[in-house]
């Protein structure tokens, strides 16, 4: 009886590796996002590691206005590039109408400028409305390894 109830867990692994697979950042929604973050800094404060958090926004070029539909097809397209730009171990939310927010694992921080070079220029070759662009604000999230924190019960 106990063996008949037994998983495969290689079998099980594999299926879950397969039905969870996608293509670029992993997109979520805020809420998600928020846990993700949550467990990628406790995992950071644990491990010593750093993570990159940025916030992309779509302005209008000059300080001008775009239309709701201009402003709908950016989002698309930002979204769409950030899916077959980023990796698949970045984790990418809409913020708001005009805004992302992106955790970078594992990238250094002078990595970030050639990162959003590339989200930039395959924006510009999606999108070519040249009135609206990307702009990117960075913050960096870094533990030191031999610190011991007084949330880490384990130093």
């Amino acid at each position: 009886m106990e063996k008949e109830a037994t998983v495969d867990l290689q079998s099980l692994m594999r299926s879950l590796e397969l039905q969870g697979q996608y293509k670029g950042a992993f997109n979520v929604n805020n809420r998600a996002f928020a846990n993700i973050y949550y467990y990628i800094t406790s995992v950071a404060r644990r491990s010593g590691g750093s993570v990159n958090i940025l916030l992309i926004t779509i302005e209008p070029k000059d300080g001008g206005v775009f239309t709701d539909q201009e402003q709908e097809r950016a989002q698309w397209c930002l979204n769409k590039v950030m899916g077959e730009t980023l990796r698949n171990v970045d984790v990418s939310s809409r913020f708001s109408a005009t805004q992302y927010l992106v955790i970078l694992t594992n990238a250094r921080r002078d990595s970030i400028p050639k990162i959003m070079e590339r989200v930039f220029r395959d924006f510009r070759r999606s999108f070519k409305n040249e009135d609206v662009i990307l702009a990117y604000d960075s913050a960096e999230y870094a533990v030191e390894s031999q610190e011991c924190l007084m949330d880490a019960p384990v130093c």
